[in-house]
């Protein structure tokens, strides 16, 4: 988790408005704090002090009597799904970004009947997609024991040059 800046946080959301409305329709001072004991909303405030706890941080507090412990329980819960939100986000992004690469590689596949061509573009698909160096693409013989490499961006030569070698792999050991 990055550092919360909970005054920008209190500051660019709807949450700012409830705050503000609760703190002031309440009679006893109430203040919301950051991290570094700076106010940020509401009273300076000297009371009972509820500490605003982010996966662990505190990321501020809430000072005061009567709601100000359910103001702090606001702020936390309020955090905690917008970061949800985030985070479901970047899934979402990362799965669509799957999806839309498979559906390449199958659009790819379909659209020509030179088995070279569509390989050469899987693999580079593939090298962009994950920022690789070097691709392989191995395909299992029918009987299942040795796989061919198929393609490769690595330059052929020898093994021990670290580039692969075209030809097959006995991996009967391997597989059931």
């Amino acid at each position: 988790m990055g550092e919360i800046d909970l005054k920008e946080f209190i500051s660019e959301s709807e949450l700012f408005g409830i705050l503000d409305d609760l703190i002031k329709s309440n009679s006893d001072l109430i203040g919301v704090y950051d991290s570094k004991n700076n106010l940020i909303l509401g009273k300076e405030a000297a009371k009972e002090s509820y500490p605003i706890s982010i996966e662990g941080e505190i990321v501020g507090s809430v000072r005061g009597l009567g709601i100000a412990k359910t103001i702090s329980l606001i702020i936390r819960n309020y955090i905690n799904k917008d970061m949800a939100i985030d985070s479901l986000t970047e899934e979402i992004l990362e799965k669509y970004t799957e999806l839309n690469f498979i559906y390449d590689m199958d659009e790819t596949v379909h659209s020509t009947l030179n088995t070279d061509e569509a390989v050469v573009h899987i693999l580079s698909e593939i090298k962009n997609l994950f920022n690789a160096d070097n691709v392989s693409l191995f395909t299992l013989t029918k009987d299942g024991k040795n796989l061919v490499v198929t393609g490769s961006t690595a330059e052929y030569g020898n093994v021990t040059d670290g580039s692969y070698k075209k030809g097959t792999v006995n991996c009967s050991s391997y597989v059931n």
